[in-house]
């Protein structure tokens, strides 16, 4: 379940920096300010959530693997990635 919510999380987040990603000048960014500020919020909130979605269910679901690699992995990216959400948030 969880898993299948990361995966809508990292296509929507790809579509939101696809879309963004036209806004290829400043007069075509000012031309379209509301709607880019609309995908840029949506952004910021799927970040937030997902990366919290990260840190609290995947890497402690994870650790607590029986396979000793995934629990490294687990480990490891949670000591690179662990406190994205934070560190977004500051």
């Amino acid at each position: 379940m969880y898993l299948e919510l990361l995966v809508d999380h990292h296509t929507s987040i790809h579509s939101l920096l696809k879309h963004l990603s036209a806004f290829t000048s400043a007069s075509i960014l000012a031309a379209n300010a509301e709607e880019a500020s609309r995908a840029v919020s949506r952004l910021a909130e799927l970040l937030t959530v997902h990366l919290a979605a990260e840190d609290k269910f995947l890497y402690p679901s994870l650790a607590r693997s029986e396979d000793e690699h995934i629990r490294t992995t687990a480990a490891r990216f949670d000591e690179e990635m662990g406190h994205l959400a934070s560190t977004f948030l500051s």
